[in-house]
């Protein structure tokens, strides 16, 4: 039996002629594993799509808006360290380095914020007064919710939407930060009060909700400077590339000459997949677990192909036998079932695919019209505001990328399981003997 037969007679088991496909139950049941496969592709393109994206934009704001690709902590005994003069001096001299495109200075403190005798924990970060438009991360990553983030003027704080939903603060406001000093095994708290510029937000309610942003000069006057951390943000061509870890050893080379030509400079530094460790690494697995549960489910429906085939073969074992008897090899007839596997799971990617990512391309739009009709029923019943993602701790906004390589291993993963459903009935098929077949026909 040739190749040619082998394809011809598994178009007609998949399309079989209309008086051939009536009352047949396998028929049916192929057109309903194919469906099957079809769905359950739905759900496993969506998550694939979702949650990479989702991943990448919690990630790329960590890297972009916290900590940099690459992040120099000067230690507050180094001379960098001892005046905003010489910090900046520090921070700008890295430019210099080969690899490094754009840096940025940062005093960073832990604070009491306080306002209208309401008071929480804040972060509190000293970044140079025009980071929130010379910064393209920033100036792209931020959204103004009100006012400006303007830090043009003393003693002015940016603050996030979360911290002035907190405070209740709206720009105009005053808010007070108190840090402290910590000399001899005293503590001496320190109070200033800064005015609210502006209110911004990162879409990442977890990363950016404790930070109030001042400048860099406030930094150095205003907060303790026993809690001051002094960091260098520093951004590259692709914090993702390899090309990463050179840059590390030009930049830690640079401050190593550096040292030896200054009074004290004491440094570390480290790539964001250090400082972000945690984060990547919880980010990773619960895209895998994600990923495996829907990976059973087309499992399960692949084993529809193998019942659907099986049940064709006993409907079609007179015919088997007839074909047999023709010339048809075994070989050739178990091969014909295994194209009608794959041709049953190539049906489910053309069903599934376009379905899972249109899904996915507009997840934002399924999401704000799931929330909606929710909402609108239960504030009949209560005042509470239904998120389907916690703002607090996903990304408020998706920003859907296809991850095309994952989808082309998708894509095989499901033809080679149609392929491995579809040996079991093929074989089946193979071992009819004609004779007796016929015989009980």
């Amino acid at each position: 039996m040739k190749l040619a037969a082998s394809f011809f007679y598994a178009k007609r088991i998949l399309f079989p002629r209309a008086e051939e496909g009536r009352d047949l139950l396998g028929r049916k049941s192929l057109k309903g594993a194919m469906l099957c496969i079809g769905i359950s592709l739905v759900p496993l393109i969506a998550v694939l799509v979702i949650s990479e994206s989702m991943i990448d934009g919690m990630t790329g704001r960590m890297i972009h808006l916290a900590t940099g690709d690459l992040q120099v902590q000067y230690d507050s005994l180094s001379s960098h360290a001892s005046g905003e003069e010489e910090f900046l001096t520090a921070a700008e001299s890295l430019k210099k380095v080969d690899g490094v495109l754009q840096v940025m200075p940062e005093v960073r403190s832990e604070a009491l914020a306080s306002s209208a005798g309401i008071r929480t924990g804040a972060v509190i970060r000293g970044i140079e007064r025009n980071v929130f438009k010379d910064n393209s991360y920033f100036s792209s990553l931020f959204d103004v919710i009100e006012g400006s983030a303007d830090l043009s003027e003393n003693r002015s704080a940016v603050i996030s939407s979360k911290m002035a939903e907190i405070l209740s603060l709206k720009p105009g406001d005053n808010v007070t930060l108190i840090t402290v000093n910590s000399a001899g095994g005293r503590m001496t708290p320190k109070a200033s009060v800064f005015k609210v510029r502006g209110i911004v937000s990162s879409g990442y309610q977890e990363l950016d909700q404790l930070w109030v942003f001042i400048s860099v000069s406030d930094a150095f006057s205003a907060l303790a400077s026993s809690g001051r951390q002094y960091f260098v943000n520093i951004s590259t061509s692709d914090p993702f590339s390899p090309e990463l870890d050179r840059v590390l050893h030009n930049v830690d080379s640079f401050l190593k000459a550096d040292r030896e030509n200054s009074f004290i400079n004491l440094y570390s530094v480290y790539t964001w997949k250090e400082l972000n460790a945690s984060q990547t690494e919880n980010f990773s697995s619960t895209k895998v677990m994600l990923l495996l549960v829907m990976l059973f489910i087309v499992l399960v429906a692949g084993i529809n192909i193998s019942s659907a085939l099986v049940m064709i073969v006993m409907e079609r074992s007179r015919e088997i036998a007839i074909l047999k008897s023709t010339g048809a090899s075994s070989s050739g007839i178990a091969l014909a079932f295994i194209i009608t596997g794959l041709g049953c799971g190539a049906g489910g990617i053309i069903i599934g695919l376009p379905a899972g990512l249109f899904a996915a391309v507009n997840i934002n739009h399924i999401i704000t019209g799931i929330e909606r009709m929710v909402n609108f029923i239960t504030r009949l019943h209560s005042g509470e505001k239904f998120h389907l993602l916690n703002p607090a701790y996903y990304i408020q906004k998706i920003e859907v990328e296809v991850p095309f390589e994952e989808l082309v291993f998708i894509v095989f993963f499901t033809l080679f399981l149609s392929f491995a459903v579809s040996v079991f009935p093929a074989l089946r098929a193979a071992k009819e003997k004609p004779m007796d077949t016929l015989r009980k026909n």
